[in-house]
Parts: C-alpha cells; structure tokens; sequence
C-alpha cells in the first residue's frame, strides 16, 4: 500500500508538472481542459455536502469572483492561487502539530507557503523579505529541535519526512513555474488527479 501511494504520488507530480508546463504554452487552452476535466468529474461524484472542503470552496469562489471584478484577470488568478496553496497544505495531516504553543505551530505550518505567495504574486519586496526571513527561521528552528530529539534518543512525535515533502511539494509548484496561472493549472491538476484516483476506490468498497 505504501508502495502504490509512493507511486501515486509520483503520478501525480507530474501530471501537475505537465499541467503547469502545459499553461505556460496555452494558458487558455490549459484552463479549457482543466475545467472540462474538473466538469466531468464532479457530475459524476457523489459529493458530501458535509465535507470540510466542499464548505470552504464556496467563500473561496466567492473571494475569487470578487477579485477577478475589483482587480481583472489576475487578480482571480492570484485569489485562486493563494486558495490551492493553503487546501494542498491544509489537506496535509504531516503539518500539523509541530510545536507545543499554537501560535508557532502556526508559523511554522503557513509561513513557507506565505512566502511562497507573496513572491508569486510579486508582493513588495520588503514584505516578501521579512516573510521569507520568518519562514527561513521557522524553519531551521523546527529543523534544530527534530535534529536535537534525533540526537538525544528521544521518541520523534512529528512526521519529519512527511513534513519536508509536503512544504517541498506546494513551494516547488508556486516557485518554479514563472507565471501564477501555470502554479494555479499545477495545482489544480494535482486535485483532478487525487479526485479521479479516488472515485474507483469509493465505487469498489460500496460494492463490497
């Protein structure tokens, strides 16, 4: 199982790579596809309207229809980007519960993905350096407590691995690609493909 999870994973990466790179070269084109794809998956879903992300994707739409009608195109964009990069580190278990004072777990769970964001989305530079210099020292502060417990032989209460790999994944989709359109097509592959991959899955138990 695990085996077959690494792979999906990997599946799954690139998929969104190729979606990114695809909306580089065809933005519109990419966005088309995308959306044909997410059309055809959602009439044929059983959705839970009790679901957590079902509840937060109406306020985000919402916000993003507001953006796109006070800012134009990319301000929808950038809306909808800020909002897949907070679900893919939300929807990731392994980022929670890294520190024992709430307000720093929360720095330590949002402030590489803020960062991430605000460079994107080609914030003021002085406020991109001081979020960055938080999300570094954040960082490196959680690095030096796993690397001390490590040392001292002391149990590890937090997914180290799963952690880095999660933050890894959502940074890597927001800063390599040049433009927030190709990120937002990334990460809106990553959840078609999480979608589909999980509806045979759904099928399969409820005929058992």
């Amino acid at each position: 199982m695990g085996v077959r999870s690494g792979e999906a994973d990997v599946e799954h990466a690139a998929l969104a790579g190729a979606a990114g790179l695809f909306a580089l070269v065809a933005p519109w084109a990419a966005a088309l596809a995308l959306a044909g794809a997410g059309i055809v998956l959602l009439a044929r879903a059983r959705f839970d309207a009790l679901a957590s992300t079902d509840r937060a994707a109406l306020p985000a739409l919402v916000i993003i229809a507001l953006c796109g009608a006070l800012l134009g195109w990319q301000g929808a964009v950038g809306a909808a980007l800020v909002w897949r990069g907070w679900a893919e580190v939300a929807r990731a278990p392994e980022t929670l519960g890294l520190a024992e004072p709430p307000w720093l777990a929360i720095v330590y769970r949002w402030s590489p993905v803020a960062a991430a964001l605000l460079f994107r989305l080609e914030a003021p530079a002085p406020l991109i350096a001081v979020v960055g210099a938080v999300a570094g020292l954040t960082i490196a502060d959680w690095a030096l407590r796993r690397l001390a417990e490590w040392r001292l032989g002391e149990p590890q209460p937090y997914d180290t691995k799963g952690y880095m790999l999660a933050q890894a994944r959502v940074l890597a989709i927001i800063v390599l690609f040049p433009e927030p359109t190709a990120a937002l097509a990334a990460f809106a592959a990553l959840a078609l493909a999480r979608h589909a991959e999980r509806r045979p899955a759904a099928a399969y138990a409820a005929a058992l």
